[in-house]
Protein backbone atom coordinates (compact mmCIF):
# COMPACT_ATOMS: atom_id res chain seq x y z
CA UNK A 1 0.00 0.00 0.00
CA UNK A 2 3.26 2.18 0.71
CA UNK A 3 3.69 2.49 -3.20
CA UNK A 4 0.05 4.46 -3.61
CA UNK A 5 1.35 7.02 -1.24
CA UNK A 6 3.75 10.33 -2.35
CA UNK A 7 7.72 9.97 -0.70
CA UNK A 8 7.29 11.94 2.88
CA UNK A 9 10.19 14.51 1.40
CA UNK A 10 7.66 15.49 -1.39
CA UNK A 11 4.76 15.50 0.79
CA UNK A 12 6.51 18.16 2.80
CA UNK A 13 7.00 20.22 -0.19
CA UNK A 14 3.62 20.13 -1.07
CA UNK A 15 2.47 21.09 2.68
CA UNK A 16 4.74 24.16 1.84
CA UNK A 17 3.08 24.91 -1.31
CA UNK A 18 -0.43 25.29 0.12
CA UNK A 19 -1.44 21.15 -0.29
CA UNK A 20 -4.37 21.08 2.97
CA UNK A 21 -6.17 18.32 1.81
CA UNK A 22 -7.64 15.64 4.04
CA UNK A 23 -6.11 12.39 4.89
CA UNK A 24 -7.04 9.53 6.64
CA UNK A 25 -3.27 8.33 7.10
CA UNK A 26 -0.15 10.19 8.27
CA UNK A 27 3.64 9.44 7.19
CA UNK A 28 7.25 10.18 8.64
CA UNK A 29 10.23 10.75 7.55
CA UNK A 30 10.19 6.78 8.28
CA UNK A 31 7.09 6.28 5.92
CA UNK A 32 3.46 5.65 6.33
CA UNK A 33 2.37 5.14 10.08
CA UNK A 34 -0.30 2.75 11.77
CA UNK A 35 -1.93 6.22 12.86
CA UNK A 36 -5.13 6.44 11.27
CA UNK A 37 -8.03 9.31 11.34
CA UNK A 38 -11.38 9.37 11.14
CA UNK A 39 -12.45 11.08 9.89
CA UNK A 40 -9.91 12.58 7.70
CA UNK A 41 -7.76 15.30 8.98
CA UNK A 42 -5.99 17.97 7.19
CA UNK A 43 -2.18 18.83 7.43
CA UNK A 44 -3.27 21.91 9.44
CA UNK A 45 -5.49 19.87 11.66
CA UNK A 46 -2.65 17.56 12.58
CA UNK A 47 0.12 20.61 13.38
CA UNK A 48 -2.77 21.48 16.08
CA UNK A 49 -3.50 18.12 17.10
CA UNK A 50 0.38 17.79 17.51
CA UNK A 51 0.74 21.02 19.65
CA UNK A 52 -2.41 19.93 21.96
CA UNK A 53 -1.15 16.57 22.14
CA UNK A 54 2.76 18.04 23.30
CA UNK A 55 0.76 20.76 25.70
CA UNK A 56 -0.55 17.73 27.22
CA UNK A 57 2.59 15.80 27.83
CA UNK A 58 4.83 15.54 30.46
CA UNK A 59 7.71 13.56 29.37
CA UNK A 60 9.75 15.68 26.98
CA UNK A 61 11.05 12.19 25.35
CA UNK A 62 7.84 11.80 24.00
CA UNK A 63 6.82 15.18 22.61
CA UNK A 64 6.79 15.34 18.91
CA UNK A 65 7.85 17.92 16.57
CA UNK A 66 5.21 19.94 14.78
CA UNK A 67 6.64 18.46 11.14
CA UNK A 68 7.44 14.78 12.10
CA UNK A 69 3.96 13.64 11.11
CA UNK A 70 1.84 14.64 8.05
CA UNK A 71 -1.60 13.24 6.32
CA UNK A 72 -0.35 10.93 4.10
CA UNK A 73 -1.00 11.83 0.29
CA UNK A 74 -2.23 9.62 -2.61
CA UNK A 75 -0.46 10.00 -5.75
CA UNK A 76 -4.16 10.79 -7.36
CA UNK A 77 -4.76 13.30 -4.89
CA UNK A 78 -1.44 15.06 -5.69
CA UNK A 79 -2.34 15.08 -9.56
CA UNK A 80 -5.57 16.30 -9.57
CA UNK A 81 -4.46 19.33 -6.66
CA UNK A 82 -2.00 20.51 -9.55
CA UNK A 83 -4.80 20.24 -12.22
CA UNK A 84 -6.92 22.09 -9.80
CA UNK A 85 -4.96 25.03 -8.26
CA UNK A 86 -2.16 25.06 -11.42
CA UNK A 87 -4.06 23.86 -14.41
CA UNK A 88 -1.46 21.23 -14.76
CA UNK A 89 -2.94 18.37 -16.59
CA UNK A 90 -0.15 14.86 -16.12
CA UNK A 91 -0.49 11.74 -18.30
CA UNK A 92 1.85 8.62 -17.86
CA UNK A 93 1.61 6.46 -21.41
CA UNK A 94 3.35 3.60 -21.75
CA UNK A 95 5.86 3.60 -24.82
CA UNK A 96 6.53 -0.03 -25.03
CA UNK A 97 6.21 -3.08 -22.79
CA UNK A 98 9.60 -1.59 -21.13
CA UNK A 99 9.19 2.19 -21.59
CA UNK A 100 7.25 4.60 -20.10
CA UNK A 101 7.23 8.49 -20.68
CA UNK A 102 4.94 11.56 -18.66
CA UNK A 103 3.36 14.48 -20.07
CA UNK A 104 2.75 17.38 -18.69
CA UNK A 105 0.29 20.13 -20.49
CA UNK A 106 -0.70 23.95 -19.20
CA UNK A 107 -3.80 25.03 -20.25
CA UNK A 108 -3.58 26.10 -23.81
CA UNK A 109 -0.43 24.59 -24.45
CA UNK A 110 -0.23 21.44 -27.12
CA UNK A 111 0.51 18.30 -25.66
CA UNK A 112 3.97 17.18 -25.85
CA UNK A 113 6.19 20.61 -25.04
CA UNK A 114 7.02 19.21 -21.11
CA UNK A 115 7.88 15.53 -21.52
CA UNK A 116 10.31 12.65 -20.39
CA UNK A 117 10.80 9.44 -21.19
CA UNK A 118 12.49 5.92 -21.11
CA UNK A 119 11.50 4.88 -17.59
CA UNK A 120 11.38 1.20 -17.01
CA UNK A 121 8.43 1.24 -14.86
CA UNK A 122 5.10 2.93 -14.36
CA UNK A 123 5.97 4.24 -10.65
CA UNK A 124 9.41 5.53 -11.86
CA UNK A 125 7.16 7.91 -14.51
CA UNK A 126 4.67 8.54 -12.26
CA UNK A 127 7.53 9.57 -9.27
CA UNK A 128 9.47 11.58 -11.60
CA UNK A 129 6.44 13.39 -13.11
CA UNK A 130 5.59 14.65 -9.77
CA UNK A 131 8.77 16.26 -9.00
CA UNK A 132 8.73 17.85 -12.69
CA UNK A 133 5.52 19.27 -11.52
CA UNK A 134 6.27 20.31 -8.14
CA UNK A 135 9.61 21.94 -9.74
CA UNK A 136 7.49 24.09 -12.18
CA UNK A 137 5.87 25.70 -9.46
Amino acid sequence: MEKEYIPFKQTVKLQKMGYNEPSIISITRKGLTEETWNPAVTNSEIIRLTKECNDNRRDNDLVLKKKDMLAAVLYQQAFRWFREKYKLHSTITSISQESWQFHITKQGQKLGELYEEDFYNYEEAEFACLKRLIKLI
